[in-house]
């Protein structure tokens, strides 16, 4: 376990990067002696790159296509790559991230096989528990491309994630199996989630807030101000509240002469949990900063309509804060629980989208 910890922290770093120091010292001394060759590994990566890019040149946006976005703010970001599965206007496609950590894969990440090749090697799985939209006029490469029968599966392990389709598989991080999916698509995949130790639920959270910060784009439309869902989240916290006899009061900050974020607010609930909403620039994803303020340990959790929780979160007096995150489609609910279980608190989120202008 402490293995999948650390590349946890590796993949962290690689998605949000650190600014780099620009003062830093450069070494520009070398020495043939000192060149050792190229660990196998690498140089079949390479080879791999190589003929994936020679084989996939033709970036026309089509179902099946893996796509390659680069971050577009300058840093060092890991790329993301976005399996299109079909338009949504113009220039918008919508489909699922992909990723190259097996390691890390559950019954909802379709494992790439030999017949899927060739492929980059930052595709590795599709996560069909990560639906995203882009722009594929600003792909940067073409990683690969899936067949019909392929995106079959992808469809059919999607609908099982929505569903919540349960599996008499043990839970096992790092380990994969091959099973069939209800139209009878032969697939290999990870095994199902576990308890709160699984390292896969901070993985998931990594990936969605990657999508949520980078992916969520519509150059087709013009999205209106998102005040209306926004609204809407607010007066169902309220609500939900006053139907736990709960004060919902913001909380005032001092500005020091500094405008506040557009549109984040910070509101406390009850004496346990400070809360600050902001949404995504195009209104249709939200970011949940929750802030720990009293002394008995609390936990956070985000389920789904088929009652499958996606982000959970204990905050106690070593993690007190913690980020989680909700699209506009997926109708969540956030429910507080104390450690005993006994559920202190409960809230759905609107699924409605903002109005759209074409």
């Amino acid at each position: 376990m402490p293995q999948f910890f650390s590349q946890l922290i590796a993949i962290q770093t690689n998605l949000f990067p650190k600014p780099l120091d620009d003062a830093f010292d450069v070494d520009t001394t070398f020495d043939d002696d000192d060149v050792s060759p190229m660990p196998t590994f690498l140089a079949e990566a390479i080879a791999t790159r190589i003929a994936a890019a020679a084989q996939h040149v033709n970036l026309t946006p089509r179902p099946g296509l893996i796509v390659r976005m680069d971050a577009q703010k300058p840093g060092n970001a890991q790329p993301l790559a976005v399996l299109l599965t079909e338009p949504v206007a113009s220039k918008c496609w919508r489909g699922y991230l992909c990723a190259h950590e097996i390691d890390y894969a559950s019954t909802a990440d379709l494992v790439l096989d030999v017949c899927d090749a060739p492929c980059d090697p930052l595709v590795a799985m599709v996560q069909c528990w990560n639906p995203a939209q882009c722009d594929p006029s600003k792909a940067q490469a073409a990683l690969g491309e899936l067949a019909p029968q392929r995106l079959a599966a992808v469809q059919d392990l999607a609908t099982e994630y929505r569903t919540g389709t349960s599996f008499d598989i043990a839970p096992k991080i790092g380990s994969l199996v091959q099973r069939e999916t209800s139209s009878g698509q032969l697939v290999l995949t990870g095994t199902p989630l576990g308890g709160d130790g699984d390292l896969r639920f901070q993985y998931q959270a990594l990936y969605r807030d990657a999508a949520a910060a980078r992916l969520h784009t519509a150059p087709a439309a013009t999205v209106t101000p998102a005040a209306s869902w926004m609204e809407q989240i607010w007066n169902g916290l309220r609500t939900a509240a006053e139907q736990w006899q709960l004060p919902l009061e913001p909380v005032l900050q001092p500005t020091l002469g500094e405008a506040p974020a557009p549109l984040a607010t910070l509101w406390r609930l009850g004496n346990w949990l400070n809360l600050q909403i902001t949404p995504a620039p195009t209104g249709d994803a939200l970011q949940l900063h929750a802030v720990w303020q009293m002394v008995t340990p609390v936990v956070l959790e985000l389920t789904a309509a088929d009652g499958q929780v996606r982000q959970r979160h204990q905050l106690d007096a070593h993690r007190t804060t913690a980020n989680m995150f909700v699209g506009a489609e997926e109708r969540l609910t956030l429910r507080i629980y104390a450690v005993s279980e006994q559920l202190l608190f409960e809230a759905p989120f609107p699924d409605v989208l903002p109005t759209i202008h074409h």
